[in-house]
């Protein structure tokens, strides 16, 4: 994830750049107006979607890629024997979304824990 970040984040300033130039540009006598604010529209479109991405990415890696994991299972349990006890048989929407929600927090530290294994497995010498 972090790779993916940053490889994001470099093309974003890369099209930073390119527009901080193109505004620049416009000073130049051989450029015309047409063609210019033409380019200057289209880099400015490609940095907005490439910043968008970005700020989508660390949103997630906000939510799912948390350094620490938290144990809820007590909660969890609490909660499922509470509502249990009111209506037998039944977990409410809201406790399933939990739960849901906190697996796969799990599954991704799972899949990042198997990604750095694998990487260390074929960059550790035999």
């Amino acid at each position: 994830m972090e790779e993916l970040i940053n490889e994001v984040s470099a093309r974003k300033k890369m099209y930073e750049i390119k527009l901080m130039r193109l505004k620049k540009g416009h000073d130049y006598s051989f450029t015309s107006d047409t063609a210019h604010y033409y380019s200057l529209i289209l880099a400015q479109n490609t940095h907005d979607a490439w910043q968008q991405i970005n700020e989508l990415l660390l949103k997630y890696k906000r939510i799912r890629v948390d350094p620490t994991i938290v144990f809820k299972s007590d909660v969890f349990e609490k909660m499922m024997t509470f509502e249990r006890n009111s209506s037998p048989g039944f977990i409410t929407i809201r406790t399933q979304a939990e739960m849901i929600k906190y697996m796969k927090q799990l599954e991704w530290k799972v899949n990042e824990l198997e990604a750095k294994l694998s990487c260390e497995s074929i960059v550790a010498p035999n």
